[in-house]
């Protein structure tokens, strides 16, 4: 099975920080988003750096077989179902976690980003989404 790598070219790298951070936008504009001279780690801003290290994090779980996929929405009646529907059908580790803020929020939506894309590629979709999407329409 060949699993395809998360991490493109910097174009694709700077659309995924797009997606996973409003910061990005501010932060693209104010730093350019050009392939210029590299900056040594301590010149990267903590955002940028928290993004890529989730997406890197996210990147290596996806190379070895863990695909976790942590969701941060209110508590429901169906999370126990969409843990094992998950697990069972797609292979997906889903967890329950609080929000957080700062550079962690923003490491945890890079993370997220790349396994949702990775789903998406596999299967055409997110599965985790349309699990809870219909877990919600048969509830209600």
């Amino acid at each position: 099975m060949t699993i395809l790598n998360p991490m493109g070219s910097f174009t694709r790298r700077c659309l995924a920080f797009l997606e996973a951070s409003c910061l990005g936008v501010l932060l693209l504009l104010t730093q350019g988003c050009q392939s210029g001279p590299s900056h040594s780690d301590d010149e990267v801003p903590l955002e940028l750096k928290a993004a890529r290290m989730g997406r890197e994090a996210a990147a290596k779980d996806v190379e070895r077989g863990l695909v976790r996929y942590n969701l941060t929405d209110e508590p429901s009646p169906f999370d126990a179902e969409l843990r094992r529907i998950s697990s069972e059908q797609y292979g997906v580790t889903v967890t329950f976690g609080v929000r957080n803020f700062g550079p962690r929020e923003i490491y945890d939506e890079a993370y997220l980003y790349v396994v949702q894309d990775y789903l998406k590629t596999r299967y055409g979709f997110d599965p985790v989404a349309k699990i809870e999407e219909n877990l919600k329409k048969r509830d209600h």
